[in-house]
């Protein structure tokens, strides 16, 4: 959407809806500016066209807000009263240097998201959102916590690492439903900064052993009174479940397998490549091949995060494409999209199949600079996101289309992998939308197990 002139030049704004979820995207520096351009655009296209979008009044519906890379400077006072009913707020990679106290007002939100952005201190109100159970603060500049940050009645994670914090508030001692902190890269003294940086655990323990400590000093009256014990007979039953997972995959299993509409492709396989038949084959190799899309899209979530965080950000049972976390690396694909991995296994996957089972690596080498450039149309993309390092230094050969051996084996000897901060190639034409993954993932880069996993088929 372009810009509207009103007696004031309005930012430019993209909003976005999904079901009771509003995404705000541009260079939005307040609330204010986005209920602006909302109402200008509404008159507008209403005295244009009768097609109205959504006014103010409607906001208040909205259950979640994502207003995650744009650059509020501000959350005005009245917030939680155009959105009364959030549950989800995500104002993360803003440049927010405070927060209001009416924060506190937000009486139903369950999950603040606040990385990256410039706070100092947060509103001791907040301690009254009664709801919340995970709150990320990380990335900030924060000094100190509320004192009474424990007394939060259903925090469940908190993550206040990467930032000038000091010590932990005494009163998280006394939240029984803490579940995980996160306080790595900080100034910690109490518990020490060493504590923090070996994971949650550390930290829980620490307030664990506090609390005990407090109790032992307590003196507590004894009592005489002894109350028997009973167990009562019980016997083991060996019905089964039929609401047990197992039992529903055999269900499915079982109605879904001698399907007689199923597509059967005839294999003519080398004499004793496989014990399998030509439908259980197919069967396996259509599986291998749609997992490693699914899990490539999945396993995007955790990419480059240690336990901790990925407990933090995500529920074992609830992962889907969309909670996937937008960060500066994710914020690259789309929900349920898959990267780079999955894309050359495909460009593997088409070699094999025009060159009839035969590998050949001068085919793949001009696929896979094609795709760098140009994604794969059929799919609208424009160019190839390359996330392994490695290919980003050999796909910089000139040599690399013509002897891919020799591009390889010069990127190894010239030592890229050994400096990859510093590391350059003179000449280069090569433009791909290139990641910057953590200097300690240029040493752990096995995703060639993904990308090569299609060779079995061969």
């Amino acid at each position: 959407m372009g810009n509207y002139q009103n007696q004031q030049i309005l930012p430019e704004v993209s909003f976005e809806e999904k079901g009771k979820e509003l995404n705000v995207r541009g260079k939005v520096r307040s609330i204010t500016d986005f209920l602006q351009y909302i109402q200008s655009k509404s008159k507008r296209i209403n005295t244009e066209s009768q097609i109205a979008l959504p006014i103010p009044e409607t906001l208040s519906l909205y259950e979640r807000l994502n207003a995650s890379f744009n650059s509020l400077t501000e959350i005005q006072l009245n917030m939680p009263f155009i959105f009364p009913h959030l549950t989800y707020l995500d104002l993360s990679h803003n440049n927010l240097y405070f927060l209001p106290d009416t924060m506190g007002l937000f009486l139903h939100l369950e999950i603040l998201i606040l990385h990256h952005n410039y706070l100092k201190q947060i509103p001791h109100t907040m301690v009254q959102l009664d709801k919340l159970s995970k709150l990320d603060l990380s990335n900030n500049m924060l000094i100190t916590l509320p004192k009474s940050l424990g007394e939060m009645k259903s925090l469940q994670k908190l993550n206040i690492s990467h930032n000038k914090i000091r010590e932990l508030p005494l009163s998280l001692i006394e939240c029984s439903s803490l579940q995980l902190i996160l306080a790595c890269d900080n100034l910690m003294e109490n518990p020490t900064q060493d504590i923090c940086d070996r994971g949650s655990k550390p930290i829980l323990d620490y307030f664990k052993q506090k609390r005990l400590d407090g109790l032992s000093n307590q003196k507590s009256p004894k009592s005489n009174l002894k109350f028997p014990r009973q167990q009562w007979n019980h016997s083991p039953t060996n019905v089964p479940n039929p609401d047990s997972p197992q039992m529903k995959y055999i269900q499915m299993q079982t109605h879904t397998t001698y399907v007689p509409s199923r597509l059967k492709t005839p294999l003519h396989f080398p004499p004793n490549s496989t014990k399998h038949d030509a439908r259980v084959l197919s069967d396996k190799i259509t599986g291998l091949i749609f997992g490693a899309a699914v899990g490539d899209a999945i396993g995007l979530a955790a990419r480059w995060m240690d336990p901790d965080e990925c407990q933090f950000y995500y529920d074992k049972e609830d992962l889907k494409y969309c909670n996937i976390r937008q960060d500066k690396h994710r914020v690259f694909w789309s929900p349920g999209d898959w990267t780079s991995n999955f894309d050359t296994m495909v460009l593997v996957l088409d070699s094999l199949i025009a060159w009839a089972g035969v590998i050949d690596e001068l085919d793949f080498s001009k696929r896979l600079k094609y795709w760098s450039k140009h994604g794969f149309p059929e799919l609208n993309d424009t160019k190839g996101t390359v996330s392994s390092f490695t290919i980003q230094e050999v796909l910089k050969q000139q040599s690399f289309e013509d002897d891919p051996h020799l591009a390889a084996e010069a990127v190894l000897q010239e030592g890229y992998l050994q400096d990859p901060i510093n590391s350059t190639t003179e000449n280069c034409t090569l433009n791909p939308c290139i990641i910057t993954p953590p200097d300690e993932y240029f040493f752990n880069d096995n995703s060639a197990v993904v990308r090569a996993a299609v060779l079995g088929f061969s």
